[in-house]
């Protein structure tokens, strides 16, 4: 299934689709809602520094555990303008906590103070330097200007194991103690998961 805005085009496969949208029709929760506007304002920070560096357009596949951007010009990009491409997504969740924080202050409805939230989260979660977000594919580029690229392939999947173990160690206490809040287990688990998919393909 795919969806054409202009110069991105949207991928979903119909798995991804329904784990998506079904929540959304099920539950009456602004939290969901929520998630899904700070996800999609992330990826619309990656998007729009992209084409404004020259992407003729964006393809953009929606799967069940990851969203990936097909980026074409990654490799004739200057060392400074990849960081700021990388750095799109997290400050576009930064200041969408910043505008939510400002406008809950006057309004004060469910849907701003948990976009506020979610956003800072996503922000905090992108930044650390482990397998799978920003802040690891920024540890890469940055890494890579001292060492060689399979010292750097190593140093990251190192340092996601040891961002993993307190991870998984404290979402489980907190999944044990509230019986259902899994979010910072399910973060450690994603983690784990893209490690293992990316020893596996080395």
């Amino acid at each position: 299934m795919k969806l054409k805005i202009g110069r991105v085009c949207v991928e979903f496969g119909y798995i991804s689709a329904v784990f998506m949208l079904l929540p959304l029709l099920l539950y009456n929760d602004s939290r969901y809602a929520a998630a899904v506007l700070c996800v999609v304002c992330h990826e619309m920070g990656h998007i729009e520094r992209m084409l404004s560096l020259g992407m003729n357009s964006v393809h953009i596949k929606v799967r069940l555990l990851d969203i990936a951007i097909n980026d074409t010009c990654a490799n004739s990009r200057s060392y400074l303008d990849d960081i700021s491409v990388i750095l799109a997504g997290p400050a576009a969740n930064l200041l969408m906590c910043i505008i939510c924080g400002v406008i809950y202050k006057y309004y004060p409805v469910d849907f701003l103070y948990n976009a506020f939230v979610i956003s800072l989260v996503l922000f905090a979660f992108n930044m650390l330097p482990v397998e799978s977000t920003d802040g690891g594919r920024l540890a890469e580029i940055i890494l890579k200007s001292f060492f060689s690229e399979r010292t750097v392939k190593l140093i990251i999947i190192v340092s996601s194991f040891i961002i993993i173990v307190p991870f998984a160690v404290f979402g489980l206490y907190i999944l044990l103690c509230s019986r259902y809040n899994y979010s910072l287990l399910f973060s450690g688990l994603y983690i784990t998961a893209a490690v293992i998919q990316r020893i596996i393909n080395e």
